[in-house]
C-alpha cells in the first residue's frame, strides 16, 4: 500500500504542480482583468480590451485510495495510517470540489455583465464596479484555494512519513 501511495503521491505532485500552475495563471489573468476594469472605471480608453472569466483546473484523483479500499488492501494497514490517508483524501476531495465551484459558479456570475455588454468599453459605471468587486472576491477565493492546496501538500508529506 505504501508503494501505491508513493506512486500516487508522485502523480499527485505532478498534478499538484499543474493545478498550482493553472491556479497561478488564473490569478494572473484575473489581475489583468481587474487592471483593465480599473482603467475603464477611470475613463481611460483601453486599446483592444480583453476581459475573460474563463479559467482552467487540472484536479486531483483518488485512484490509489479507491483501489486500496476496493481491493481490501486497507485491511492490512495500521489503523493510524488508514486514518491519516483518509484525512488526506478527504482534503483532496474538498480542494477539487472547491476549485470546481469557483471555476463554474464564479465564472458565470462575474462574466454575466460582460456577456450582456459584449464590449467592455460599453459597460456602465455600475457594471464595472460590480465586476471589480466580484473579481476581487474571486481572487480571494483563489488565494484561499492556494493556501488549502499547500496544506494538502503538507498532509501528503506527513502521511508518507507516518506510513
Amino acid at each position: 500500500m505504501r508503494a501505491r501511495i508513493c506512486v500516487a503521491r508522485s502523480r499527485r505532485t505532478t498534478l499538484g504542480t499543474r493545478a498550482t500552475r493553472s491556479l497561478t495563471e488564473n490569478r494572473d489573468r484575473l489581475a489583468r482583468d481587474i487592471e483593465q476594469l480599473r482603467d475603464l472605471r477611470e475613463g481611460k480608453k483601453v486599446d483592444q480590451p480583453h476581459l475573460s472569466w474563463s479559467w482552467s483546473w487540472d484536479g486531483f484523483n483518488d485512484t490509489a485510495w479507491n483501489t486500496a479500499r476496493d481491493s481490501g488492501a486497507i485491511s492490512y494497514m495500521d489503523p493510524d495510517a488508514i486514518s491519516g490517508y483518509a484525512t488526506v483524501y478527504i482534503q483532496q476531495e474538498y480542494v477539487n470540489k472547491t476549485a470546481t465551484a469557483i471555476m463554474i459558479n464564479e465564472e458565470s456570475r462575474a462574466g454575466a455583465a460582460l456577456e450582456v455588454a459584449r464590449d467592455p468599453s460599453k459597460l456602465t459605471a455600475a457594471e464595472i464596479e460590480t465586476l471589480l468587486i466580484r473579481s476581487a472576491e474571486i481572487d480571494l477565493s483563489f488565494g484561499t484555494l492556494q493556501t488549502t492546496m499547500k496544506q494538502l501538500d503538507d498532509m501528503y508529506a506527513n502521511a508518507l512519513k507516518g506510513s
